[in-house]
């Protein structure tokens, strides 16, 4: 029984591994980033993804439009937001996001400069043998 735990332990510890390393390390399409933007991988809440945008908007580039949408181009969630201050907002993924790639898109208006995110999962699977005596 518990090497059920713990190899179910082992897996979870890997694959959310494998999930937040590849949503916040960087992973923007482009060679700079080009707006105070971070945009990361913060958890899982009912197994369910959550990530927190933050950007740290100015006086200069204060209009900002979010959206998202998926690897065919279908956009699903699309806001518009105005602040001349730094400003969060957590996005809960209300379907699970299997095999889906999404892109995370945060344009500028001011300057029309873009920033985007592509969010996908990587699976990693371990096995592992053991050893033990049997005891009669």
């Amino acid at each position: 029984m518990k090497k059920i735990f713990r190899n179910n332990r082992i897996i979870a510890i890997a694959l959310l591994t494998m999930f937040s390393v590849n949503a916040f390390a960087g992973n923007t399409i482009g060679k700079e980033k080009e707006l105070p933007i971070e945009f990361r991988f913060i958890g899982l809440v009912n197994e369910k993804a959550v990530f927190e945008l933050k950007v740290a908007a100015t006086e200069a580039e204060n209009e900002y439009v979010i959206t998202i949408s998926d690897q065919t181009g279908a956009s699903f969630y699309r806001e518009n937001i105005k602040s001349t201050q730094l400003f969060s907002k957590k996005f809960l993924f209300s379907e699970d996001i299997n095999d889906n790639t999404l892109l995370v898109s945060i344009t500028c208006r001011n300057n029309n400069k873009t920033v985007v995110y592509k969010v996908e999962n990587k699976y990693n699977y371990t096995q592992e043998t053991l050893v033990s005596e049997v005891i009669d």
